[in-house]
């Protein structure tokens, strides 16, 4: 809440807009990646959906996530730079979130 509010003090809708937008860009990249992923490790398991093209379609769309990263970066490297770096900074705080919980589960 803190970042957000951080965040949304010191741009202006256009820039907000544009840095949620680059931030959803790398899950959405990992989603599709999962699915690749998943179809090696289980390859047993019904596909209620199929993929058209796959594994071109997905495996393009990765390629082209890392494109529009990699643009971004270029273009304005400090913005960028400091959405990866805070989206990044979501693992520490995950693996400590997932050992509180766990300590909790144990304990209670």
């Amino acid at each position: 809440g803190v970042i957000a509010c951080l965040y949304a003090s010191n741009q202006e809708f256009e820039q907000l807009a544009a840095t949620f937008v680059l931030g959803l860009w790398p899950f959405y990249a990992l989603a599709v990646a999962g699915v690749i992923v998943l179809r090696h490790k289980r390859p047993d398991q019904p596909r209620p959906y199929r993929t058209f093209g796959y594994p071109f379609v997905p495996v393009a769309f990765v390629a082209a996530t890392f494109l529009i990263l990699g643009n971004a970066l270029i273009t304005s490297p400090v913005s960028t730079g400091m959405n990866i770096g805070l989206t990044l900074l979501g693992i520490p705080v995950y693996f400590i979130w997932k050992r509180v919980t766990r300590s909790h589960a144990a304990a209670g």
